[in-house]
């Protein structure tokens, strides 16, 4: 007997959820298109605590005490650096607040709809595929059909000409567009397919994009996206060892040696491919002045909201353009190995439940460009937080709970 077109109104629910969650911890908006996106993104945070509420039961149960304990934790250890942080002049509580409520609410999201099992993953995954592809669309036909308003200027810097893309600055619109690819990647996964037309368009989507908007760094991520995924690394991807020793390497490679930059292939593709000059943009300069940032406040750090105010006023730049370093300027020692702490029992928790899947190619090509950016934010957070609850593992479903909605769509 064939099943009927049916949508369950758990389904129906989690459909609704899904929507709130993508505008609230995926997608951003460009304050110089909508002012108030930041307000929007607030208040959906907070529409979302009465469904965790609701499900409480689901996210206190054993598996994952050790993840929420160090959820918990870092939570704590961020307000400690805003309290640390409190007398400078871009230090904002309300800003802090909603940083650790993103995170908080995207994990304990999860931590449901791993409840449920993979079935309901596709749900989800489906709702994220399709806002996802409608906004990296509209953003590009935008920028390509009325570019004096939606095109950005690639000036250094925060003001208005460099946020002028629909999804805000290029670092914004190539992000959303690896999601997008990510999302894709593990709906395949979830329903055992793998239509490679469809993949190899989408990374030349991605090319694309960021060749258009001249954004080095997303080209980079892009080649080093695809050379995860067709090279079927996927074995080393389950030790987390691994991962926090490419996160060493990548962030110390070019503080403690600056000759790699003069390696023929390395300055021939910095150079020749990415147009820029060996010094990266000023990189080197703004490392060198970066251990003037650790002398105070090096437990604790300045808080989520004064990292840009500080680097500003000592090494000149609006960031130290390095993720692991910027990190401990922003949270300090302690937050950043709570931090740490919480992506290793993520990662152990997907080893032990199934098989990474593929926003591990993600998270490997974060770590890759953290070398010369500040990603270790709220996306990194939440691709760990995907790796550990959506797995793919032999049955197809972790858990079922007792109610008896239909669940397919």
């Amino acid at each position: 007997m064939k099943s009927r077109w049916y949508v369950s109104k758990k389904h129906l629910e989690i459909m609704l959820i899904s929507v709130i969650v993508f505008h609230s911890c995926f997608l951003n908006i460009s304050y110089v298109h909508m002012p108030k996106y930041d307000l929007i993104k607030l208040v959906l945070i907070i529409c979302m605590i009465p469904y965790l509420l609701m499900n409480v039961k689901k996210i206190l149960v054993e598996k994952y005490q050790k993840i929420n304990l160090c959820l918990f934790l870092f939570c704590i250890s961020v307000f400690i650096s805003s309290y640390c942080g409190r007398n400078y002049a871009s230090h904002s509580y309300l800003s802090t607040f909603k940083f650790v409520m993103t995170i908080v609410v995207s994990v304990l999201f999860f931590e449901c709809i791993n409840f449920y099992g993979n079935n309901t993953w596709k749900v989800v995954l489906t709702m994220f595929i399709g806002l996802s592809f409608f906004y990296v669309i509209l953003n590009d036909i935008l920028m390509l059909i009325v570019p004096n308003i939606f095109r950005a200027s690639d000036e250094l810097g925060m003001g208005d000409r460099f946020n002028c893309f629909f999804l805000g600055n290029k670092f914004n619109v190539v992000y959303l567009h690896l999601f997008f690819w990510a999302f894709y990647l593990l709906y395949q996964q979830l329903t055992k397919k793998n239509n490679k037309f469809y993949t190899v368009l989408l990374i030349g989507l991605v090319l694309c994009v960021s060749i258009f908007v001249k954004c080095s760094t997303g080209i980079i991520a892009i080649i080093v996206f695809g050379i995860l995924y067709f090279g079927k690394f996927e074995k080393y991807f389950f030790n987390p060892l691994i991962t926090f020793i490419s996160i060493g390497v990548c962030n110390t490679i070019l503080l403690v040696n600056s000759a790699f930059l003069s390696m023929p292939i390395i300055k021939f593709v910095i150079e020749d491919i990415l147009g820029k000059e060996i010094g990266l943009t000023g990189r080197l300069d703004i490392y060198a002045r970066m251990g003037q940032l650790f002398v105070q406040n090096l437990w604790f750090g300045y808080g989520y909201e004064n990292n840009a105010y500080v680097a500003l006023q000592t090494v000149l730049a609006a960031n130290v353009q390095n993720g692991l370093f910027d990190n401990i300027v922003s949270f300090g020692i302690v937050g950043t190995s709570v931090l740490a702490m919480f992506i290793w029992v993520c990662l152990k928790f997907a080893q032990k439940n199934g098989k990474l899947n593929a926003f591990s190619y993600l998270m490997y090509t974060y770590i890759v460009i953290s070398s010369v950016e500040i990603v270790f934010r709220t996306n990194f957070i939440i691709i760990v937080a995907l790796i550990a609850f959506c797995n793919i593992n032999e049955n197809g479903i972790i858990k079922q709970e007792k109610w008896k909605a239909r669940d397919q769509l």
